[in-house]
């Protein structure tokens, strides 16, 4: 999954989720870049005032949780060990 970001003058963070970590930020300003999982140290590194309309943009984008993908099953792989559950033969007895 591509990471969704947040660019403005001087400013871009990208929201990344790993199924270990959860949600992480990084961010970049001018020389500068840090990796956040707490938001408010997020909000407090980048230091953009709340009432401006980028503000107010960036705290609205940080509110919006992408939605997590589901754990794909893993495929049946044969092994060779043990009865095939798919072999027509498998409930079958042998009399000897």
């Amino acid at each position: 999954m591509a990471p969704d970001a947040f660019i403005a003058s001087g400013l871009r963070v990208e929201r990344r989720h790993d199924r270990w970590n959860g949600t992480s930020y990084m961010a970049w300003r001018p020389h500068v870049s840090m990796l956040f999982i707490d938001t408010k140290e997020l909000l407090r590194f980048i230091a953009w005032p709340a009432k401006t309309p980028t503000g107010e943009a960036l705290r609205e984008w940080l509110k919006v949780k992408p939605a997590e993908l589901a754990p794909e099953a893993p495929a049946a792989v044969p092994s060779g060990f043990g009865p095939d559950p798919e072999d027509p033969n498998y409930q079958t007895r042998t009399v000897i």
